[in-house]
């Protein structure tokens, strides 16, 4: 888990999944629940040695700027 901007290893099982919804709405691998707001590209996921990486681009999407909507998401794989 990131605990205050640093790694820490836990006895917690994970789930192994994580989700995105609502375009505001996360809940990490460690099962943590998260609700913001930005125009702009947040890192989803990748893996330790970066064989693949997730991007997603959130923008706003209604009358407020409270209201955003993911536009796209970038998935890069190496090989």
């Amino acid at each position: 888990t990131c605990d205050a901007g640093q790694w820490s290893c836990t006895e917690k099982s994970c789930s192994g999944k994580c989700s995105f919804t609502g375009g505001s709405h996360i809940v990490t691998f460690d099962d943590q629940a998260y609700t913001f707001h930005g125009d702009c590209k947040y890192l989803l996921s990748k893996h330790i040695n970066e064989s693949y990486i997730i991007v997603g681009q959130m923008e706003q999407c209604g009358i407020s700027r409270a209201v955003t909507c993911m536009k796209s998401v970038h998935i890069t794989i190496s090989t």
